[in-house]
């Protein structure tokens, strides 16, 4: 058995153990979600068509959204103040391995524990990326890696050259995230490099909520260390040590009940160790349509200059009830890089618990 098994082993037992006592002192939770899709996406290197259940040729455990488990405490410190713990690990449904890849860590989402209050919030530990957070909230896919275009178009995208090197969460990680005043708020987040002589990265936005209007300004500077402490995992780019990589965002959004329009912009500048830096600004709309008892999703990505990068999506998603949801998607993704079109087509189902 393996050292994640048996650690995840572990937690189950002491959980069905402690719980019960754990209660009376804190509020103690066990959720999550589960994705599972039967896809079928021909190859960006070359062309062939490859058919699974969440397999690794629609990146990251494809589908809508990533399959996770979370276990969450929260204890009430009195006078508007609280203790939270947050433990978040991802696995794959196709074959029931833990992670969203080969080589991810046990506790890849989460893994921290925060104190707030009128002050705000702050938190130590492993955490969602801020920038990658208003991505997600400003995108009709948000945070899918089958089918969402801007997700495609940065964080997986096959050697097209606007890939972006961090993960989507950061470890050794401070954040600090302000109250809310009148719909704005604002989370700054440092990671550590953990390493003598290397430097740490930085990611940070601003959300502002008022109405059926939504905005957002993120920025993020990440650097490729040797130790890997800060990334955990670099999740494309394959970039030398050393690589600098600046990301600045803006997005925006406007429900109009039964349609909620979206859109981004987005600027890369990546400096490799010993190269020129080059300099890309993506472009994502998209949109949501109430139809029925479910929802059409579709969004468009472009990359321009030298990259020529071109991502359409479009779905269905059908609600058969408040946690369980069925959906068919399709994405055509397309850059200079590519040796041949991505063409990717699921059907699936989600359960939160």
């Amino acid at each position: 058995m393996s050292s994640k098994r048996l650690a995840l082993s572990a937690i189950a037992a002491a959980a069905a153990f402690y719980v019960p006592s754990a209660m009376a002192q804190t509020a103690v939770t066990l959720s999550g979600m589960i994705d599972a899709e039967i896809n079928t996406q021909t190859l960006a290197a070359n062309g062939q068509r490859v058919t699974s259940i969440n397999g690794p040729a629609v990146g990251p455990n494809g589908g809508m959204q990533t399959s996770y488990f979370q276990i969450a405490a929260d204890e009430d410190l009195g006078s508007g103040n609280k203790a939270s713990v947050v433990l978040g690990s991802f696995f794959r449904p196709g074959t029931g391995q833990d992670g969203r890849f080969d080589g991810d860590t046990l506790f890849s989402r989460d893994a921290n524990v925060s104190l707030s209050g009128d002050y705000g919030k702050v938190t130590l530990g492993r955490q969602i990326n801020p920038q990658f957070l208003s991505m997600l909230i400003f995108n009709p896919f948000a945070d899918s890696f089958g089918f969402s275009p801007i997700i495609q178009q940065t964080y997986y995208a096959f050697s097209a050259g606007n890939v972006w090197s961090p993960d989507t969460g950061y470890s050794n990680a401070i954040s600090y995230t302000t109250p809310n005043a009148g719909g704005l708020s604002a989370t700054l987040l440092y990671s550590l490099s953990g390493q003598s002589g290397e430097t740490g990265s930085f990611s940070g936005n601003v959300l502002y909520f008022h109405g059926p209007f939504a905005a957002t300004f993120a920025y993020e500077s990440s650097n490729v260390a040797d130790s890997g402490a800060n990334n955990t995992y670099i999740l494309g780019g394959g970039y030398p040590v050393g690589t600098t990589e600046k990301v600045a965002q803006l997005g925006a959004s406007y429900d109009f009940s039964a349609v909620k329009i979206f859109g981004q912009y987005f600027n890369t500048k990546t400096e490799p160790t010993g190269s020129t830096e080059t300099s890309y600004n993506t472009y994502q709309l998209g949109a949501t349509v109430t139809a029925g008892q479910g929802r059409v999703l579709a969004s468009y990505a472009y990359t321009g200059s030298n990259v020529d990068h071109k991502t359409f999506s479009v779905a269905y998603d059908y609600d058969l009830s408040k946690r369980t949801d069925v959906y068919a998607a399709y994405m055509n993704d397309d850059a200079n890089a590519y040796k041949d079109t991505i063409s990717s087509f699921s059907v699936g189902i989600r359960h939160r618990f």
